[in-house]
C-alpha cells in the first residue's frame, strides 16, 4: 500500500526531496497519485500520478495538489489537469511540471466554468440532499442547447458521420452509470433500432467482445475517472477500436481525452458519494442520443421528434413536482430505517431504475436491498417476502401496469410490505391496489405530453427514480440519528406497562411483538453504535429490570417465552 512509499522515499533521500521521490517512482508498480512534502522543504509538494486523477490549481502567490476540481473550488480557476507519468514540483511561486526522466512538459491551462457555489452546501444538511433538488436544474442544463425549433442539434459535435454508420452499440459503465446504460440500451433499441448491449466495466476485458468495424462504443461516467471503465476503454482501444463516445461530466477527464467523441452532461460538481443528478443527467444525454440516432437512420419522423422534444421539455418541472412529496418519502423512511433488507421492483424500462433504488438504500442507508424484474418474482425471490421484507415498486402508467398489479398481488399474498411509486394518472383503484402504501409521482408532465410508445414513459423513470433516492437518503439520515438509550429504553418501559395491563385483560400478544420490535431495536442499536449488546442492555437501570423480569414471568406462566 501506498504507506510503504514515504519509507521508500526516505530510503533514497538525501538531502533532495526531488530526487528521491523520482527514485522510489522507479520502483513502484500499479495505480497510485501521490503528494509528497518533507519538514526539510516545508514550501514544497512534490506529485505524481498513475492512473488515478492528480490536478494542480494555480494561484497567486499559492499553488495546490488535489484529486478533482471541487476541492479547489473557491480558490482558484485555473488547473492543471496531470497524464500518467507526469512528474510535479510546487511551491508557492512556481509549478514545473516534467515527465519521469526530468524532460519538461508544456501544460495547457484548463479555465474551470463551474460556479464556486456550487461545491458549497447551500444552507443543506448535506450535499447528498443538495444535489438531489439540484436534478430538475441539471436536467435543464444537459439539454441546453440541443434543441431548436423542434429539432435535436448535435451538429457541433460532429456525430453524424459515426451515428450514421453505426451497426451495434456497446454502452460500458460501473453501477449508477451501468443502470443508466440499461435504460438507455432499451430506449435506443425501440426507437433507433439499432442492437445495443450494455456490460458492466470490470468485465468488459475479461469476454471476448465480437467487434465489428461499425460498431460504436459508448462509456459512461460521471468524474471520467472511473478506473474500471477507464481500462475498458483503453482496453478496447488496445484491439483497435476507435469509435468511442464519452457521456461524462468533467469535460477534461482522462476518458473524455481519451475517446473520439464526447457529450458532457454539465450537471455540474457532484460532491456526494452517492451519484444523484450525475444519473439524471446521464438518462437525459442517452434519451437525445437516441433520438439523434433515431432520426439518422430514418426512424423517427419530423412530427414524433417533435413530439418527443416538446416533453421531454416538461422533465424538469415533473422532477421538481415529484421532489415536493419530500415529507411523505420521510413518513416511510422512519419505518424503513429499522428494517434489515428490502426488496425493489420493476418491469421493462424501470427495471434498472429498481435497481438504481436498490443500490442507493444499500450504500447510503446499510439495508441490504435487491432488485428483481416483477416478472421473476415467482421463480426464486418470493420465498423471501413475508410481514418483515418491505417490497418497492415503480408503478408507471404504462402498458406493462395491469402485469406488474399481478405481481404485486403475489406479495401481498405473502404478507409482504407494499410500497408504491404510481404515476399521477396510474389507475390504482381497484381492490389490488386498495391496501398498497402509494405516493402518487405527480400529474402527466406537460399535459399529457409524455412520451410514449416506442420510449414506455422512459422520462417518467426520473421522477419515480427521485423518489427512491430521497427514500434511501432520508432512511440514511434516520439510521443514524438514533435516539439516545435513555429514550429508547424509557419507550420500553412504557410499552411493558401496557403489556402488563394487557396481560391482565388476556390479550397480551400484540403488544408482545411490539416488546419484541423494541428489544430489537435496542440490539440493533448497540450493533450501529458498535456497543455489545449485553453492555447495552446493563445500562438499563433497576425498574426497567424489574419490570421485565415481571413480564418474563408472566409470559412464562402462559406457556410463552
Amino acid at each position: 500500500d501506498t504507506e510503504v512509499v514515504a519509507h521508500l522515499v526516505e530510503k533514497y533521500y538525501n538531502g533532495s526531496l526531488e530526487q528521491a521521490v523520482r527514485k522510489a517512482l522507479s520502483c513502484l508498480q500499479g495505480s497510485f497519485a501521490l503528494a509528497v512534502i518533507s519538514r526539510d522543504e516545508p514550501h514544497t509538494i512534490i506529485a505524481a500520478k498513475k492512473d488515478s486523477p492528480l490536478i494542480v490549481g494555480l494561484g497567486e502567490g499559492e499553488n495546490y495538489i488535489a484529486s478533482d476540481i471541487p476541492a479547489i473550488l473557491g480558490r482558484t480557476a485555473r488547473v492543471y489537469i496531470l497524464e500518467d507519468d507526469e512528474f510535479v514540483v510546487v511551491t508557492p511561486e512556481q509549478v514545473t511540471v516534467t515527465d519521469l526522466s526530468g524532460n519538461l512538459v508544456e501544460k495547457s491551462v484548463f479555465d474551470v466554468d463551474w460556479d464556486p457555489i456550487a461545491a458549497e452546501k447551500g444552507g443543506y444538511e448535506h450535499f447528498m440532499l443538495k444535489e438531489i433538488h439540484e436534478q430538475p436544474e441539471a436536467v435543464r442544463k444537459t439539454m441546453s442547447g440541443r434543441i431548436h425549433d423542434g429539432r435535436v442539434d448535435f451538429s457541433d459535435l460532429q456525430f453524424d458521420e459515426v451515428f450514421q454508420n453505426t451497426r451495434k452499440i456497446f454502452i460500458v459503465a460501473c453501477g449508477t452509470a451501468y443502470h443508466a446504460g440499461m435504460v438507455g440500451r432499451l430506449a435506443i433499441e425501440k426507437l433507433a433500432r439499432i442492437p445495443v448491449e450494455t456490460d458492466i466495466a470490470s468485465e468488459f476485458r475479461y469476454r471476448d467482445v465480437l467487434w465489428q468495424p461499425d460498431d460504436l462504443m459508448i462509456v459512461i461516467s460521471q468524474s471520467g475517472e472511473t478506473a474500471d471503465t477507464l481500462a475498458a476503454l483503453r482496453h478496447a482501444k488496445a484491439l483497435g477500436h476507435h469509435r468511442t463516445l464519452a457521456l461524462c461530466n468533467v469535460p477534461e477527464s482522462a476518458i473524455v481525452r481519451e475517446c473520439a467523441l464526447r457529450f458532457i452532461t454539465r450537471a455540474g460538481p457532484e460532491i456526494g458519494v452517492a451519484s444523484t443528478k450525475a444519473f439524471t443527467t446521464q438518462l437525459a444525454a442517452l434519451f437525445l442520443l437516441t433520438l439523434v440516432l433515431a432520426k439518422l437512420k430514418g426512424r423517427l419522423s419530423d412530427a414524433e421528434e417533435a413530439s418527443q422534444l416538446q416533453a421531454l421539455r416538461h422533465l424538469p418541472a415533473a422532477i421538481g413536482r415529484a421532489l415536493e412529496l419530500e415529507p411523505q418519502i420521510k413518513a416511510w423512511a422512519e419505518r424503513f430505517a429499522m428494517k434489515q433488507h428490502a426488496l425493489f421492483l420493476g418491469r421493462g424500462i424501470h427495471y434498472p431504475i429498481a435497481l438504481e433504488g436498490a443500490l442507493k438504500l444499500k450504500e447510503i442507508s446499510y439495508i441490504h436491498a435487491e432488485a428483481y424484474p416483477a416478472g421473476e418474482l415467482k421463480h426464486g425471490p418470493l420465498a423471501l417476502v413475508d410481514k418483515d421484507m418491505p417490497v418497492i415498486a415503480v408503478a408507471p402508467n404504462d402498458v406493462l401496469l395491469e402485469k406488474l398489479k399481478s405481481n404485486l398481488q403475489e406479495v401481498r399474498a405473502r404478507g409482504g410490505e407494499l410500497y408504491v411509486f404510481a404515476d399521477g394518472d396510474a389507475k390504482t383503484s381497484d381492490q389490488v391496489l386498495t391496501r398498497w402504501e402509494q405516493i402518487k409521482a405527480g400529474e402527466k408532465a406537460g399535459r399529457g405530453e409524455t412520451p410514449k410508445g416506442r420510449l414506455d414513459g422512459m422520462p417518467r423513470a426520473l421522477p419515480a427514480l427521485m423518489e427512491s433516492l430521497k427514500i434511501s437518503q432520508k432512511a440514511a439520515k434516520t439510521g443514524f440519528e438514533w435516539p439516545d438509550f435513555e429514550q429508547v429504553l424509557e419507550k420500553f418501559h412504557e410499552e411493558t406497562a401496557e403489556l402488563n395491563e394487557a396481560r391482565a385483560k388476556g390479550d397480551a400478544d400484540e403488544i408482545e411483538g411490539e416488546i419484541g420490535d423494541l428489544l430489537f431495536t435496542v440490539v440493533n442499536m448497540a450493533r450501529w453504535l458498535k456497543v455489545d449488546p449485553e453492555q447495552a442492555l446493563r445500562r438499563t437501570n433497576a425498574k426497567f429490570r424489574a419490570r421485565f423480569a415481571h413480564v418474563e414471568s408472566g409470559l412464562a406462566a402462559q406457556g410463552k417465552k
